[in-house]
């Protein structure tokens, strides 16, 4: 490869972020597996829902931050959202808003402008419309606070559904192959 095709993709990998969102349906026994994986995979930041971790708070880990929250400390843990944030950026690392246990926004403050990271864990169908609605409310009501001059992410298990038609080649029932 030449001298100047090898410096532009360096270039380019410098400013390229990593993003990524994953469904752990729990931390608690997963801490090590979930890690080996992002690394594997080179990411920066991954949103992670259904954390099923109690409170909210930052623990650093080998390689990188872990920002989540998720119910009271005297709830039966549920939901919760978190974000893995490579330690190269915690320099960057603004303001954390703890929503609730569906909604966690991060913000980055970098050369590049104000980058704000939402992680979101929608209720699944079996949840009553009302509690949807409002989560997507409460959604939109973030967004809607960020000036329209700095950039958005929203990661996370928004447990859309597409039905549970069969499509052949696409889709079998209930999504199963």
């Amino acid at each position: 490869m030449n001298t100047v095709l090898r410096e532009k993709k360096n270039r380019w990998r410098k400013k390229t972020l990593r993003v990524a969102c994953w469904n752990i349906m729990s931390w608690n026994t997963k801490s090590h597996e979930i890690l080996l994986e992002i690394r594997e995979h080179k990411v920066d930041i991954c949103a992670l829902s259904e954390t099923k971790r109690k409170d909210k708070g930052t623990v650093k880990l080998p390689g990188y931050i872990f920002v989540y929250g998720g119910v009271d400390q005297c709830k039966r843990a549920s939901a919760g959202v978190g974000i893995l944030v490579a330690e190269k950026y915690e320099p960057f690392i603004d303001n954390i808003q703890y929503i609730d246990e569906r909604i966690l926004v991060l913000s980055l403050n970098s050369e590049c402008g104000k980058t704000h990271i939402i992680s979101v864990y929608a209720p699944d169908s079996s949840r009553k419309k009302e509690e949807t609605d409002a989560f997507y409310e409460r959604v939109e009501a973030e967004v809607r606070r960020i000036p329209s001059t700095e950039k958005v992410i929203i990661l996370g298990d928004l447990n859309a559904r597409v039905g549970n038609n069969v499509l052949p080649g696409i889709m079998n029932r209930f999504n199963e192959e």
